[in-house]
């Protein structure tokens, strides 16, 4: 019988300290989840987008968070890739850019200024909607012009430019490159909702006129769907092919036809 008491008690002693450890771990898991804990404050970011400047070899992009900024006052982005994504700024505080044009002979002066003041956990957006400014433009050569004179700088300023889609022959296939170039084209519209889209889709010079015209119409209609797929309203995009028209590269050799075969993407923002 006293046996049967100290296995009875032992019992009791062994529930009592079960459930006092568990009522310990479930108190300090508690009080994890209810002590604020120190965490980096959001961070605003901007995308910058320019038209291209036909004789551009490349891009500067120069910021301040001061009115006024120049090439001397402000931080500079050399060899800038259109479009630019601005990270870590500091939200409620404004910032200014301008963009100057790098060609043959040398860095042209500064576009007009544009600002944004930063949004926590938003991307927004600075566009230079036109040729960054009348002073910069100055005497432009034509873009097929240009590439047939300057195959490689033209290659390398449109390689990495959002704004621009190449294909292979005769295919309609977005290439992994391509991708990542629609999925930054993705983010400035859902971060923008008044934008929209003019795909025009170009073809090279191989093939029948018909054919040309065909896969042109084809290729824009390719980048329409894939944005619309991410959950852009087919309104807001509006695809054209041209065929064979409105070279930038010459059709002498597969590079320049390579960068024929494209769809350009125009950016509108009321």
């Amino acid at each position: 019988m006293f046996f049967g008491n100290k296995i009875n008690n032992l019992a009791i002693i062994v529930v009592f300290y079960g459930l006092w450890s568990l009522w310990a771990i479930i108190s300090l898991s508690g009080c994890s989840g209810t002590i604020p804990s120190a965490s980096t404050p959001m961070s605003g970011k901007v995308t910058l987008l320019w038209n291209e400047v036909p004789g551009a070899i490349s891009y500067n992009v120069y910021g301040s968070t001061s009115p006024g900024v120049t090439k001397l006052s402000g931080s500079k982005i050399s060899n800038a890739t259109n479009s630019l994504l601005i990270n870590q700024l500091e939200p409620g505080k404004t910032y200014y850019f301008v963009v100057t044009v790098v060609n043959e002979q040398g860095e042209s002066e500064e576009s007009k200024e544009l600002s944004y003041t930063a949004v926590a956990d938003k991307i927004g957006l600075i566009y230079w909607n036109e040729a960054l400014s009348e002073k910069i433009a100055g005497d432009e050569k034509s873009s097929g012009d240009l590439a047939k004179e300057n195959l490689q700088s033209a290659k390398e300023r449109l390689a990495d430019s959002a704004f621009y889609i190449f294909f292979e022959q005769n295919s309609n296939e977005l290439s992994p490159k391509a991708i990542e170039k629609l999925d930054r084209i993705y983010e400035i519209l859902a971060n923008n909702s008044a934008a929209k889209l003019t795909l025009n889709g170009y073809s090279d010079s191989i093939g029948a006129p018909s054919y040309n015209q065909m896969i042109s119409e084809i290729r824009a209609n390719s980048v329409k769907s894939y944005l619309s797929g991410k959950g852009i309203k087919p309104s807001r995009m509006m695809a054209f092919g041209h065929g064979a028209q409105k070279f930038i590269a010459s059709n002498k050799s597969a590079e320049g036809r390579r960068l024929n075969r494209r769809v350009k993407i125009e950016l509108i923002i009321p």
